[in-house]
């Protein structure tokens, strides 16, 4: 019957989440991630947040006439904070899945276990990115490499929790015409 009733809970809070969300434009996210993390109407406004500030970030590009290297940088330093930021009030949900993992049945585990794979990659992602602003700042050089790893690691999020890429390939060439 607890079964019964955490999985009506679940199943209640992404139905109310898709529909919040469907009406603001914005995307929903997995059915299976929501139920992994345990996500409620507050981990949802936090997943939707990051990425409002992911999209402020690209926005503000896409308005550039021109784009210079120090551009690039400053959204690649944007994405990484909204991302901290995010990842620092999300920590009780990251913690769910391990919980959930440890009660789930075999084939939930299995599932469960697939989206911490996902989340492994997402943070590789992020150490990818890191040192592409570390190299940057002390090095110099490109702001295209630490854009592009910015990029890869935005498209990640999206995919782990929208399970769809966040960029399309016209406003990727749009702003590559863009570039000083």
């Amino acid at each position: 019957m607890e079964k019964i009733k955490k999985y009506a809970a679940i199943f209640f809070i992404v139905l109310i989440s898709a529909g919040l969300y469907s009406c603001g434009g914005g995307k929903t996210v997995r059915p299976e991630v929501a139920e992994a993390y345990s996500l409620d109407a507050a981990g949802n406004r936090l997943i939707a947040g990051m990425f409002k500030e992911f999209d402020a970030a690209f926005a503000e590009l896409k308005r550039s006439d021109k784009i210079t290297d120090s551009d690039l940088y400053d959204y690649a330093d944007t994405v990484i904070d909204a991302y901290d930021n995010f990842d620092n009030e999300f920590e009780e949900y990251w913690e769910s899945l391990s919980d959930n993992i440890s009660s789930a049945e075999s084939k939930t585990k299995e599932k469960y276990m697939d989206i911490q794979l996902e989340q492994l990659n997402l943070s590789m992602n992020l150490a990818d990115l890191s040192s592409s602003r570390t190299r940057y700042m002390i090095e110099g050089g490109s702001g295209e490499a630490i854009f592009e790893e910015a990029v890869n690691f935005v498209d990640t999020v999206s995919m782990l929790f929208y399970g769809e890429h966040i960029f399309s390939d016209d406003d990727l060439d749009a702003l590559a015409d863009k570039l000083e």
